[in-house]
């Protein structure tokens, strides 16, 4: 699941990313994430607290979960 959300988000920062799109980054870097951590938790039988169960770190560095970019294109050196 991971992998495949990973290839259009992916494909979707690469398209968009290139215009002042910072802020709707964030907001669909947090929707993502949120997506991925209800799936998991409703396909692990909802056990405990959500985030406590898969908090970001998790997601990000132990699934692999690609991090949208938080600055804009034509400001990176």
């Amino acid at each position: 699941m991971v992998q495949a959300t990973n290839a259009v988000v992916r494909g979707w920062s690469g398209y968009f990313h290139y215009g002042n799109s910072v802020a709707v980054f964030g907001k669909m870097r947090h929707w993502v994430s949120n997506r991925l951590r209800r799936w998991a938790w409703r396909k692990h039988a909802c056990r405990r607290d959500l985030y406590h169960d898969y908090p970001n770190e998790l997601l990000y560095d132990t699934y692999g979960l690609w991090c949208l970019p938080c600055q804009a294109a034509w400001t990176k050196s």
